[in-house]
């Protein structure tokens, strides 16, 4: 598991957050789901084949609901979760065949020969790709944008089923982040302008709201952000202060700029690089590295 998947399964950990986000995406806001609803899969559905995956509960009655983060465009995606899918609606199949050969009185014909009867359904499976990556999403979202049809008889696709996934393109789809009522919001928000400086200061200048974060939520959100070597203390709840973090970041960057220029003009002035590092408050190495990457001495 690489490390965004780790701080990925972290922030998903929360049963808030996973509720937010159905709400957010399968119910176009509505707020139907608590924290209170989603309980943990059973062993089976948890394996590492899926990123994440809950039982969440409707009533009498309860659907299967996967979320996958993806940061990369899988043009194969259709058919892994058509086969995650698949998989966890065998196993519910699985079960109920277990139980009506346990208890196999009254079954006859094809419900005694397959142990499923007519009254026996299985549990609705969804899955949310959550989709990071810098590109739109151009990989096919049904089974019939992955098959060759090439030749094939129009009339006789007509009788081929489709199946379709639910990608949520969050670079490129700001609507959906809006539905969100929890930190989900604000960390989406932060990946989605990741690659748009300007866009992303205008979020976290402070000037619209504060973006306040916990560990968990600040360690996936500066993943993306760029901000993995910036080094701020929490608050006294424990929660880290983005504007902050963003903030002490560009100013870094301006510092480390004026530095830089300040070793390279010395240098051009015919300063040893022992008297720079000296009057530049940095170590020889910093100074020769400086040098080197801007082409002034040999590496």
């Amino acid at each position: 598991m690489g490390k965004r998947d780790t701080v990925w399964h972290d922030f998903l950990q929360d049963n808030g957050r996973y509720a937010d986000i159905i709400n957010a995406f399968g119910l176009e806001g509505e707020q139907v789901v608590t924290a209170n609803d989603i309980i943990e899969a059973d062993s089976k559905a948890r394996t590492r084949l899926r990123d994440e995956v809950r039982k969440v509960v409707f009533g009498v009655s309860f659907a299967v609901i996967g979320i996958e983060n993806q940061d990369k465009i899988d043009y194969s995606m259709v058919e892994r979760i058509m086969r995650y899918e698949s998989i966890r609606y065998d196993e519910d199949r699985k079960r109920i065949c277990a139980y009506n050969k346990r208890n196999s009185n009254g079954l006859n014909g094809g419900e005694y020969m397959y142990k499923f009867q007519k009254t026996d359904k299985l549990h609705p499976v969804i899955t949310f790709v959550i989709y990071c990556g810098k590109e739109p999403w151009d990989a096919a979202t049904s089974i019939k944008g992955l098959v060759n049809t090439t030749e094939i008889p129009e009339k006789l696709l007509g009788f081929m089923s489709d199946y379709k996934i639910n990608v949520v393109d969050v670079r490129h789809n700001p609507d959906v982040i809006n539905k969100l009522k929890t930190d989900v919001r604000d960390v989406l928000e932060i990946i989605r302008c990741s690659e748009d400086k300007d866009g992303l200061n205008r979020l976290l200048s402070g000037q619209n709201r504060l973006i306040v974060l916990n560990e968990v939520a600040y360690n996936l959100a500066k993943e993306y952000a760029n901000l993995t070597d910036v080094d701020i203390e929490p608050d006294e709840k424990g929660e880290y202060d983005m504007c902050k973090a963003w903030e002490d970041m560009r100013t870094d960057s301006i510092n480390e700029g004026k530095i830089e220029g300040k070793i390279l003009a010395r240098y051009e002035d015919g300063m040893a690089i022992d008297d720079i590092a000296i009057k530049t408050g940095q170590t020889v190495d910093f100074v020769k590295d400086t040098l080197k990457n801007n082409g002034l001495v040999k590496a």
